[in-house]
């Protein structure tokens, strides 16, 4: 259990739709749906994405290894970075549970280091980060979590799946 530092920042130049047109290119005149939503300064390499109940969207930030969220209503951030104790490491894919709580995987952050066998959990509401050490030298990959809070994943390099119930 480990209650890494979190931070909050503005969104940065929020929702901006982007028609640029260069030597060469047809610009539309037709609207498009996609907005764009910039990333702090300091945010890079985001990958794997999840939206709560309360439409706030999270993302895991691979080279920073950091949690984010953005709150649309509120056009803000809040930065949740992984714990320094949990090594060379960061995020890979997340997933949401039923109760609130962000399951992930994470993988090795720099060449050299040992690849990590862990499944990690981060609580919203108080900020901590769970680790759990996986069995057997297995790789988390690929994870989701069900209707009754149970998560279930994908270990590729055992060719596993594997089930994880938090209440037990």
């Amino acid at each position: 259990h480990d209650h890494g530092g979190s931070t909050k920042e503005p969104a940065a130049d929020m929702a901006h739709m982007h028609g640029h047109g260069g030597a060469g290119q047809v610009q539309s005149t037709t609207p498009t749906p996609i907005q764009e939503v910039a990333l702090p300064e300091g945010l890079s390499a985001a990958q794997s994405i999840a939206v709560d109940s309360a439409g706030r969207v999270w993302f895991a930030e691979k080279v920073g290894k950091n949690l984010a969220m953005y709150d649309p209503e509120k056009k803000t951030f809040a930065i949740h970075p992984l714990p320094a104790s949990w090594g060379k490491m960061g995020f890979s894919n997340i997933t949401l549970a039923p109760d609130g709580d962000i399951w992930f995987t994470v993988t090795r952050w720099i060449e050299g280091a040992e690849q990590p066998n862990i499944l990690g959990r981060f609580s919203p509401a108080d900020g901590y980060f769970t680790k759990y050490a996986i069995p057997h030298n297995s790789i988390p990959d690929e994870l989701t979590v069900d209707a009754n809070g149970t998560v279930w994943f994908l270990a590729a390099n055992k060719n596993n799946l594997y089930r994880v119930d938090p209440k037990t």
